[in-house]
């Protein structure tokens, strides 16, 4: 089952992982201006004939567009069986800060899902 924008923002972001990237904050820091940007991202996939899905922290170089991170991010997910669905950037409250991709047709199943839901509760 895919995961909500609720269900994000109602467990947040991994936890976990940002504990652990607190680290990686800290060694970047004296980088100062030439740190790599910190990025929260939210990735929707199938996987296994099933809906999935991850949180991520990317640390961006300089000199790194944000296509050929996603980019990146999708051949990963693809070298693995994968299909990525959407990929969405979260700030640390899970909101939605940006959609960095969105699969064709993807928008539609969800509006289905939300029907089927809809009529279960009727």
């Amino acid at each position: 089952m895919r995961i909500t924008i609720a269900e994000l923002k109602q467990n947040g972001f991994s936890k976990e992982l940002l504990k652990r990237s607190e680290v990686w904050d800290k060694l970047y820091s004296v980088l100062g201006e030439n740190a790599p940007r910190k990025r929260l991202l939210h990735v929707d996939y199938k996987g296994k004939g099933r809906d999935m899905n991850r949180s991520h922290i990317l640390y961006q170089p300089l000199g790194v567009r944000d296509g050929e991170m996603i980019a990146s991010l999708m051949r990963a997910y693809e070298a693995r069986g994968c299909t990525v669905s959407g990929i969405v950037e979260v700030d640390g409250q899970c909101r939605i800060t940006a959609v960095h991709y969105v699969r064709p047709g993807f928008l539609e199943e969800c509006v289905q899902d939300l029907a089927e839901t809809a009529k279960g509760h009727n």
